[in-house]
């Protein structure tokens, strides 16, 4: 388990990171995900920067930023996350009829 690494402090706030699940719902860092079906197959959460890719799923998946914002997205999918970059704040992004900051 030494030579794995499993003993390692946790990054608390990666800049970019990959996640696969079969949850309907849960928490991934600072957002949280909830498909409105139960996945079809394992599914793939992929961040990099402020960017978040969702393989196929078979279902649409509502993303909630830790500010609110709700994303509702068919998969697969590529979205912004707004205000994921602290040192270079974008203003508001228009995700579906509603604006996210």
């Amino acid at each position: 388990m030494l030579k794995w690494g499993l003993f390692k402090p946790v990054v608390t706030n990666p800049s970019s990171w990959v996640n696969q699940t079969v949850a309907t719902r849960g928490q991934l860092w600072d957002f949280n995900y909830r498909f409105a079906n139960r996945p079809t197959r394992i599914v793939k959460f992929r961040q990099s920067g402020t960017m978040l890719s969702i393989s196929a799923a078979g279902s649409a998946v509502t993303i909630t930023t830790a500010t609110g914002c709700a994303i509702h997205t068919p998969t697969p999918a590529t979205v912004h996350l707004p205000n994921r970059n602290v040192i270079s704040p974008r203003g508001p992004d228009k995700v579906g009829d509603r604006a996210c900051r």
